[in-house]
Formats: C-alpha cells, sequence, structure tokens
C-alpha cells in the first residue's frame, strides 16, 4: 500500500481539499458523492480489528523508507522508463485535449467564453506543466471562478483528475535523480532513551554524490506534498527551521511517514527518538551528527 493510494484516512482528505484536488469517485461508496467517503478506519472499524491500521502504517513506513538506485534499475532501463513517461505525458495530454474540446462544444460552442474555457483548462495547464513541472495556485483559482460564473454546470471532474495525474507523472524524472543518487540505506538501533518508550534507530541514507550535488537545487525533487523543488537533501533531512537554522523541521519525506503513521508504529519502537541521518560520497555528515560518546553513534 502507498500513500497516493485509496482509500483515504481523513487528514489526506482535508489536504486534498485544501490543496483544490479532486478527491477520486473511487473513494466513495457506490461511487456517489451523495455519500461519505470510505475511510482507511471505517474499514478497519468494519473489519474489527486495528491491525488493519498497523500493517498499512509498517508497509508505507517501509515504502518511504525505499529510496536508492535499484529502485531506478540500469541506465538502459531508466532510459525505458523515461521515455515511457514522456510517451504517457503525450498521450494524457492529447486526452485532455479533446476532453476540453468535448465539453466546450457541448456547453459553450461558439462563444468567447467556449475559447476562455480551454485556454483555461488546457492551454495554460500544458505551458505550466512544461515550464515548471506544477499547476500553480492562481490558475486553479482562476479556473473555479470562472466555472463558478457560468450559466451552465460543466462535468470537468474527470478532467481535473487528468490534470493532476499529469503533474503528478510530470515530476517523476526528478526522483529518479532522487533515487539514483543514493547508494544504501543502513538501519542501526539506538540505546533506549531516559524519555523513550524502547528501542530507537539511526536510519542513514548513504549517497554517492557529493556535498554540492545534493545540495544543488537543479538536481532537486519534488513530491505531491510540496509546490516546490527541494534540495536532496532537504527532501531527506526536512527544511531548514525558519527561526533556528541549526535545526530542521520535521517535513522530510520518512520523518512524514514516521509522524503520520506514529499512532501504531510507536507500539513497534520509539519514533520520537528515531534520527534521520545523510552522508556525502565521502561519508561526510550532511547536518551534524551526534559525538562519538552519543549511544547512536
Amino acid at each position: 500500500m502507498h500513500q497516493s493510494n485509496f482509500p483515504i484516512d481523513e487528514e489526506e482528505k482535508k489536504e486534498l481539499v485544501r490543496k483544490g484536488k479532486v478527491i477520486p469517485l473511487g473513494c466513495y461508496e457506490e461511487y456517489s458523492r451523495s455519500t461519505i467517503p470510505i475511510y482507511l478506519k471505517s474499514i478497519s472499524g468494519l473489519l474489527k480489528d486495528e491491525n488493519v491500521m498497523r500493517l498499512l502504517s509498517i508497509f508505507r513506513f517501509i515504502d518511504a523508507l525505499d529510496i536508492n538506485r535499484n529502485r531506478v534499475g540500469g541506465q538502459i532501463e531508466e532510459k525505458i522508463k523515461l521515455k515511457t513517461i514522456d510517451r504517457d505525458l503525450e498521450f494524457q495530454f492529447e486526452k485532455l485535449r479533446e476532453d476540453i474540446e468535448t465539453l466546450k462544444d457541448t456547453f459553450l460552442k461558439n462563444s468567447e467564453k467556449g475559447k476562455r474555457f480551454v485556454n483555461l483548462f488546457y492551454d495554460q495547464v500544458k505551458h505550466q506543466i512544461e515550464k515548471e513541472q506544477k499547476i500553480d495556485k492562481d490558475l486553479l483559482e482562476n479556473q473555479q471562478s470562472f466555472l463558478d460564473n457560468l450559466p451552465v454546470e460543466i462535468p470537468v471532474e474527470s478532467c481535473r483528475m487528468r490534470i493532476d495525474y499529469i503533474e503528478f507523472i510530470s515530476i517523476s524524472p526528478m526522483h529518479f535523480v532522487l533515487h539514483n543518487a543514493i547508494k544504501n540505506l543502513e538501519i542501526g538501533p539506538r540505546a533506549p532513551a531516559e524519555d523513550g518508550m524502547g528501542i530507537s534507530f539511526v536510519l542513514k541514507y548513504k549517497s554517492n554524490q557529493s556535498k554540492k550535488f545534493l545540495t544543488d537545487p537543479k538536481k532537486g525533487v519534488r513530491d505531491k506534498n510540496h509546490k516546490k523543488t527541494r534540495k536532496i537533501r532537504d527532501h531527506l533531512l526536512g527544511e531548514p527551521d525558519d527561526k533556528d537554522k541549526k535545526k530542521r523541521k520535521n517535513d522530510g519525506y520518512a520523518r512524514r511517514e514516521i509522524d503520520s503513521g506514529k499512532k501504531y508504529l510507536r507500539e513497534l519502537f520509539d519514533t520520537v527518538n528515531t534520527k534521520i541521518h545523510l552522508v556525502d560520497k565521502n561519508d561526510d555528515p550532511m547536518e551534524e551528527l551526534p559525538k562519538n560518546n552519543d549511544p547512536e553513534s
């Protein structure tokens, strides 16, 4: 299971709504928006077994940790995957154009509003994806404002879902750079902390790249939780704290998965005192690591 899959939990629904994303019909009972979304917790309740949520949390945590060059494969496999992504993008854009043109001819035929509709839902979308691999908030707001002021209701849900998918696959090549930059992951135990709840771990990502590469914005990566591209270091370890630059926010990829599943993961290990590190090809830390006398060294 993966966080992008459905059914969703209530927090993920709130995040989708906040970002103006469409909740797929598959999340609803009988594919009807008149019903309440099927949440993961409700499935666990139906089975009367919290182990469903425990298992899901473990799967998500393992998936979050699995960042390394083996995910990409060899050079030939990588080229094939990238070519497949390019072709999929071409196909999805073509289907989007066809869908938008069909809606225009059905609801806004031979009108200036029809041209505006195509511009908002296809032309500008394609331009932004090809230039920035993302849809900015202003365009989403302009789309909604346009729809709200029409005398007819246009069913754009399938188009918005396709746009979401296009945005998702457009950033996929960034993740090839990320995975190729990580040689392997070392996992080791820490001594129990005085304020902890048992064993905790040190998760150390070992890179085959230089510190310069890992902090190069042009080599960065973006995921569905962030609109801006982040350096590989910041993607894994978290953004520098706004107030204290010596600290980092808890928004690194693996840390977010630990926090999202901590209700169940903390039954297995001390999530608070589990640390995540990154070292470059020379084994130099990308941020200060504990001293030799620290239990996690």
